[in-house]
């Protein structure tokens, strides 16, 4: 069995965490496994949840530091809420964000997505007629239509 993780290491990856470091940096930075980092963060939001005053400490002295204002705040449970409805995981959401952000053209990327999530509520229209994508390095064409 391993050796337990100690409580500078598991402040640092709360504070990474919260810095918005992706797990994979966070685990390469201390030296554990990416599973170890979501154990870490799971563990860390469920005493949150348990009301566990320290941890709400920790996080308002990192957002105080970070210059994050309620306002802000409030845009992050809004994220949350839009996660929620999604029906995936936090896991899942940051995995897309890292890998939107290690992408040669991020903002593309992005407008590839919007893109696609437009189109995809075209589908269920029944004059649709076809969806043309050519080539990786293409854009996503808007559908032909027969009739509006």
């Amino acid at each position: 069995m391993p050796p337990a993780i100690g409580t500078k290491i598991r402040e640092q990856v709360i504070k990474e965490w919260l810095e918005g470091h992706t797990r994979d940096k966070i685990a390469e930075d201390n030296q554990i496994g990416t599973g170890t980092v979501t154990d870490i963060v799971s563990e860390w939001r469920k005493e949150i949840d348990d009301v566990d005053y320290e941890s709400v400490r920790e996080l308002s002295i990192c957002c105080r530091r970070q210059g994050i204002n309620l306002g802000a705040l409030s845009s992050s449970v809004r994220l949350d809420n839009y996660i929620s409805k999604l029906g995936t995981s936090h896991e899942h959401i940051e995995s897309l964000i890292s890998f939107i952000t290690k992408s040669q053209e991020p903002q593309r990327l992005l407008d590839l997505t919007n893109q696609m999530a437009r189109t995809s509520s075209l589908l269920k229209h029944p004059s649709l007629t076809c969806i043309t994508i050519i080539g990786y390095d293409s854009y996503l064409y808007v559908p032909t239509v027969d009739r509006i």
